[in-house]
């Protein structure tokens, strides 16, 4: 899993970085057997919430099928 703040696209040359990041991730997957997912935070007040909670349905079912295939 990998965590971002929110404005991560507002690096330099996001095109790249999001390249980069795609590449990587089918990297990893074809070589750990599991997806990648990344998550996206926000600051609200004091406190970082998850800006993308759809994707932690994605992460939890993720993390039992790998259970369950060991």
């Amino acid at each position: 899993m990998q965590s971002n703040r929110a404005t991560y696209e507002q690096t330099p040359e996001p095109h790249k970085w999001q390249q980069w990041m795609q590449e990587s991730h089918k990297r990893f997957e074809a070589e750990q057997g599991g997806r990648v997912f990344t998550v996206f935070s926000i600051k609200q007040g004091e406190k970082k919430v998850i800006a993308t909670p759809e994707v932690v349905e994605g992460i939890k079912a993720e993390v039992e099928r790998l259970r369950l295939s060991d």
